[in-house]
């Protein structure tokens, strides 16, 4: 998601929210604090990219959704004909957090129900593939050599081609 504000320089402003791993491939930058406890812009070095990398690793391990933080100064208001992909380039890094969302009450129980009835429980979802990963074990679908497949991204047409050749008239997104 990208919002875009006007500076009191009569610059703009970009800030776009999305996949920590996907924006920072976008980062030239990273805002960081220095000794005088004041931040500004750096350049983002393989090191710092590293540091932003084992965090995000860290939190999809422990089952959290990651949401990232970047911006971008334009001198001009971006083109809504224009090539997005020309304005998410040379961004700044701001940030992560993670998010806990936990399993709702009775999830565990009814995947252990459908797999001693002989179903094989599978999880369709956009998140990082650790967070994905970590979610299905905690609610009992992953289990080491289990024989899962993770992918980083799957689209609404390929979910729906899947749903409609297994025979499912209801789908859930989230």
């Amino acid at each position: 998601m990208i919002s875009t504000i006007k500076l009191p320089d009569s610059n703009y402003r970009m800030f776009m929210k999305g996949a920590p791993e996907v924006l920072l491939q976008w980062c030239s930058q990273i805002v960081v604090d220095d000794d005088a406890k004041q931040e500004h812009e750096a350049r983002m070095t393989p090191e710092k990219e590293e540091a932003v990398n084992s965090t995000i690793t860290a939190f999809a391990g422990r089952s959290l959704r990651t949401t990232g933080f970047a911006y971008r100064d334009l001198t001009t208001w971006p083109s809504e004909n224009g090539n997005r992909v020309d304005i998410v380039v040379d961004m700044v890094w701001l940030g992560l957090f993670g998010i806990q969302d936990p399993l709702q009450a009775g999830v565990s129980e009814a995947v252990y129900i459908l797999q001693k009835a002989g179903i094989f429980v599978r999880m369709i979802t956009g998140d990082n593939p650790l967070a994905a990963q970590s979610m299905a074990r905690d609610c009992g679908i992953y289990t080491a050599g289990g024989g899962s497949n993770f992918s980083s991204a799957i689209s609404f047409s390929v979910v729906s081609s899947v749903a409609k050749t297994a025979g499912v008239s209801t789908m859930y997104f989230r």
